[in-house]
């Protein structure tokens, strides 16, 4: 789906975002979502929890997921309000656009480091 309006995001928004391990992989995988598309608190923090823990999503614990789940809700999806649209009441995330271009920025940025 191509979108006419591009979500600015503020140079210091984006640092804070990619700033932690947990919204940098929040961040990748609501880049791969179609924008305005939904995603579920529960299919995002199932992504991140199997990227800090490396492993798949069938194999993590409950302890795991609810881990992830708890700080995505009531910290990292709102601190991420500005790139995404969080509705808190019913657990869902709608990425705008901008997810994928600050995913894009970054990881041109991590192969400049590299060299």
């Amino acid at each position: 789906t191509s979108q006419s309006h591009v979500t600015p995001i503020h140079h210091s928004d984006a640092i804070d975002i990619m700033s932690c391990a947990r919204r940098r992989w929040a961040v990748e995988y609501l880049a791969e979502q179609p924008p305005d598309g939904t995603v579920t608190i529960s299919d995002l923090s199932e992504h991140v929890a199997a990227r800090e823990n490396n492993c798949t999503v069938t194999e993590l614990s409950s302890t795991q997921r609810e881990r992830v789940y708890v700080s995505l809700y009531q910290t990292h999806l709102i601190t991420m309000d500005s790139v995404i649209d969080y509705d808190r009441g019913r657990g869902t995330i709608t990425p705008t656009e901008a997810p994928a271009r600050l995913w894009s920025v970054y990881q041109d940025f991590c192969s400049q480091l590299d060299g």
